[in-house]
């Protein structure tokens, strides 16, 4: 196993020892409370650890592949629905649901665009955006600041941006799985290596970045 996916899978571990804190954290010592932020903040980091290694390495494999999307999306699903819905002590802030049921919808819509793919045995091609780096950058920022005990005031002026990059790069997410879904490119299969791919023209889309 390589050193990323070691990291990746203790950021995987990490995130049940974030939710034990911060529940058992309610009746620490106020300092003591930025222990689960703590850990927070260590989990988030290494993600970019584990990518440089990776790359830097030359070990992108395909069990990283997995691994790491995995970890992104255990410890910011985890971090939103605690601070969204369990009612944590005074010190802590709290997030609307609506953000959280935003972003769940969003991975939702990726993972069933992505099965979608696979069943039609389109190729899935994964582009990173801004937007999309900029929503996970504003929600890191948000949950750090409920975290972090700020006033509630700065946590919703914070939860209308995060909301935003949330929605606009679903559907940027969205338009592209179209495109890619009216693809002609498809996986190859020895069944079909002899076969010439006929375009479709009735599924044909303009796509303006």
């Amino acid at each position: 196993m390589t050193r990323a996916n070691k990291i990746t899978i203790g950021r995987i571990i990490l995130v049940p020892v974030f939710v034990f804190l911060l529940n058992a954290s309610q009746s620490w010592p106020i300092r003591m409370r930025l222990i689960p932020l703590l850990v927070f903040l260590i989990a988030a980091s290494l993600d970019i650890l584990d990518g440089y290694l990776a790359r830097k390495n030359q070990e992108v494999t395909r069990l990283g592949s997995i691994l790491d999307p995995l970890a992104d999306k255990l410890l910011m699903m985890t971090a939103l629905f605690i601070v969204a819905f369990q009612k944590l002590d005074s010190f802590y802030g709290s997030v609307s649901p609506v953000l959280f049921y935003l972003v769940l919808l969003r991975e939702l819509i990726l993972i069933i665009g992505a099965g979608i793919l696979v069943l039609l045995k389109r190729k899935i091609q994964v582009k990173p955006r801004l937007v999309g780096k900029t929503a996970t950058f504003v929600l890191v920022v948000l949950i750090v600041a409920v975290l972090t005990g700020l006033n509630q005031i700065i946590i919703d002026l914070l939860t209308f941006p995060a909301s935003l990059f949330v929605f606009i790069s679903l559907i940027l997410y969205i338009m592209d799985g179209i495109k890619q879904l009216c693809s002609t490119d498809k996986k190859p299969l020895k069944s079909d290596i002899s076969k010439t791919p006929i375009r479709s023209k009735s599924c044909y889309i303009e796509h303006s970045e």
